[in-house]
C-alpha cells in the first residue's frame, strides 16, 4: 500500500466509502471533531459510571479511617477521578475488614489497596521541615498514588523553630 492508498483509506474510515480520491478538507475536519466528540461523549458515561463506583465506596473507605479530602473529576479522553484523602486514626472497622466488603467494587477495592499501602509507607521518606499531610490517587487507564508532603506549619501544627 503506498501512501496515496493509505491516506484515502483512512478518509474513507472517517468519511465514508464517497471520499476516497476526492479533496474533502472540510469532511476530514468535521469527520474528526465528531469523533472527537463521540470520545468526549464516551468519556462522560465511563466517568458517570466510575462516580456511581466512587460514591458507594466511600462510606466503607470512611469506616476504615481514610476521608476524602477533595476529589477532581478529569473529562478528558480517558476521563479520570483524583481523590485525596486524610487519614484519620479513628477506625470503626480495620482496613483489611474494609477490602472484604469491597471485593464486589473493583474500583472501591483497588483504592482500599493504595490507601493501605500508603499508610504503610508514608513513613518512609523523612523531609526536614516537612510532614505527610494527604495522599492523592489517580484513577485512570494508569493508575498513580501520591504521597504529599506539606510545612508542619501548614499541616496545622506549629514545630519549635516556627512559634519562636
Amino acid at each position: 500500500m503506498d501512501f496515496k492508498d493509505f491516506i484515502d483509506d483512512a478518509k474513507s474510515k472517517i468519511l465514508g466509502e464517497k471520499a476516497k480520491g476526492e479533496n474533502v478538507r472540510g469532511g476530514f475536519v468535521d469527520g474528526v471533531s465528531s469523533i472527537l466528540g463521540k470520545g468526549q461523549e464516551m468519556a462522560s458515561d465511563v466517568a458517570a459510571a466510575l462516580v456511581n463506583d466512587f460514591n458507594e465506596m466511600l462510606p466503607v473507605l470512611s469506616l476504615a479511617g481514610y476521608n476524602l479530602r477533595q476529589l477532581e473529576v478529569e473529562l478528558g479522553v480517558p476521563p479520570k477521578i483524583i481523590s485525596h484523602f486524610v487519614f484519620d486514626g479513628e477506625k470503626t472497622v480495620e482496613p483489611h475488614v474494609a477490602l472484604e466488603r469491597l471485593t464486589d467494587n473493583s474500583m472501591g477495592y483497588n483504592l482500599m489497596k493504595a490507601l493501605m499501602y500508603a499508610e504503610k509507607n508514608k513513613s518512609a521518606f523523612s523531609f526536614t521541615g516537612l510532614e505527610f499531610g494527604h495522599i492523592e490517587i489517580e484513577m485512570g487507564v494508569v493508575p498513580s498514588v501520591r504521597l504529599c508532603y506539606s510545612p508542619e506549619s501548614r499541616c496545622g501544627r506549629l514545630t519549635e523553630i516556627s512559634r519562636k
